[in-house]
């Protein structure tokens, strides 16, 4: 799945662990409460992305844009930073 767009998609509560969303724009998508772990969300566009509660432990989320995004407790225990806020 790398490289989709999901711009604006609501994908509130779904579990896509180990999935790969290398460079996926997720701009002002719904993740809220969702199952990332291990995700491949590098260099993923992720601006006003609503991640509220979402699960992203171990995940990459290296040279991501998270910028404005709601980030309110979730979980990033041994997620792989370095992202742009």
């Amino acid at each position: 799945m790398k490289f989709v767009n999901l711009t604006g998609a609501d994908l509130s509560r779904v579990s896509m662990q180990r999935v790969n969303l290398l460079r996926a724009l997720l701009n002002q998508a719904n993740l809220a409460h969702s199952n990332l772990a291990s995700a491949n969300l590098s260099s993923a566009q992720m601006v006003e992305t609503d991640l509220q509660e979402a699960v992203l432990t171990a995940a990459s989320l290296t040279g991501a844009d998270l910028s404005a995004a709601n980030l309110a407790k979730a979980d990033l225990s041994t997620a792989r930073l370095g992202l742009h806020l």
